[in-house]
């Protein structure tokens, strides 16, 4: 298994893009479209899904953090700021820009149609710069999923703070202390949050910031560690428990029952069985090896452009009346359409532009910061 690409990480971004789809398919086959927490145990299940866009910033935690990490433990050069700010841009503007474009053109037309909402015309322009999570006029609309499109926007454009903060420590222990800060506050973020604007306070990058931190951990805890087949079975049991916990607090929370998570945590419990999962398939554990299968890779690799496009799919056959009311045939219909948009966003768009950016950025010797 080569540590320049691991196929496992591409499975498990696949594996999370499914997730969140069947748990919009189930979303946009409701009656009234309102992510509101179900009560019968099969739906509780479907609603929990959700989680796969923390699963998502976890992921870009870790793969994104381990230049500084090599580049201190190491003493491997860092590529310049240029060189990640160009492979970044590359990787996430002109799909999203494509993505968005084609949302106004599909979905306008269609005010009024079952889970649309539309922003002010007046506001459009702030999807432009990903800003759309900064007003009660566009967060959650048009294309609702882009909402965590803005704020990896966002984490990127703080990272190289956060690598050079992290750098100014002494080992190991000066690169954890940069993401046990960010857990501190966002944890203290969503405790101070007003309640007026609870949606854009809980859209705004400090209040996720404990997701990416935890996959900036396990980036850290990885690194230089030699493959473990057996030991990391371990990891991935506990990891796949904290998921499952995390899915039965919110349950009981969303059916009257007592806060047993607090809300200022979120889904850290969540994101810490993510972390610890995303370690064992770095570490080539045992139970790991599946999720780099070919279909979930191939998954893997047209992620975002599904994840841009399917609840724009999702939305468009249901305005049309041609999309199941129900989460199985929901997804059978939508899941080969969004396919197709995801396969046409990586030949057409993604592709093209990351080959571009490479070639005109070459890598130094180092660590490879994987697309994410």
């Amino acid at each position: 298994m080569s540590r320049e690409r691991n196929s496992s990480l591409d499975g498990i971004r696949g594996l999370a893009a499914v997730g969140v789809f069947a748990f919009h398919c189930w979303l946009y086959t409701l009656p009234t479209v309102f992510s509101a927490m179900p009560a019968a145990p099969g739906t509780i299940l479907l609603h929990e899904l959700r989680v796969g866009w923390v699963l998502f910033f976890v992921l870009s935690g870790f793969v994104l953090f381990r230049p500084w990490v090599a580049t201190r433990l190491d003493e491997r050069p860092l590529a310049p700021p240029g060189t990640f700010a160009v492979r970044r841009i590359a990787r996430i503007v002109p799909a999203y820009y494509v993505a968005t474009a084609g949302s106004i053109l599909l979905l306008w037309p269609l005010a009024g149609a079952p889970g649309l909402r539309l922003p002010d015309l007046g506001n459009l322009y702030l999807f432009a710069f990903f800003g759309q999570n900064f007003t009660p006029g566009t967060v959650m609309k048009l294309d609702p999923p882009t909402w965590t499109i803005a704020i990896e926007a966002t984490y990127y454009a703080i990272l190289p703070l956060l690598g050079w903060l992290a750098l100014r420590g002494r080992g190991r222990l000066g690169l954890i202390g940069v993401p046990l800060a960010m857990i501190a506050l966002g944890i203290v973020w969503n405790v101070t949050g007003p309640i007026g604007s609870a949606l854009v306070w809980t859209k705004l990058l400090p209040a996720v910031l404990p997701y990416f931190a935890v996959g900036m951990l396990a980036a850290v805890w990885v690194h230089g560690r030699p493959y473990q087949p057996r030991q990391g079975l371990a990891l991935v049991t506990a990891g796949a428990a904290l998921i499952v916990i995390n899915s039965v607090l919110h349950g009981i929370v969303g059916n009257g029952g007592p806060a047993l998570q607090p809300a200022a945590a979120g889904d850290l419990l969540a994101a810490t069985g993510f972390a610890c999962v995303i370690g064992a398939a770095w570490l080539g554990s045992r139970g790991t090896g599946w999720l780099g299968s070919g279909p979930l890779v191939n998954m893997g690799t047209v992620t975002y452009g599904f994840y841009l496009w399917h609840v724009p799919v999702l939305v468009w056959l249901r305005a049309h009346d041609v999309l199941p009311l129900s989460a199985a045939g929901a997804m059978a219909v939508a899941f080969p359409i969004a396919l197709l948009f995801a396969n046409l966003s990586w030949h057409l768009v993604e592709r093209p532009v990351l080959d571009s950016a490479h070639r005109s950025r070459p890598r130094l010797t180092g660590p490879a910061v994987e697309e994410t």
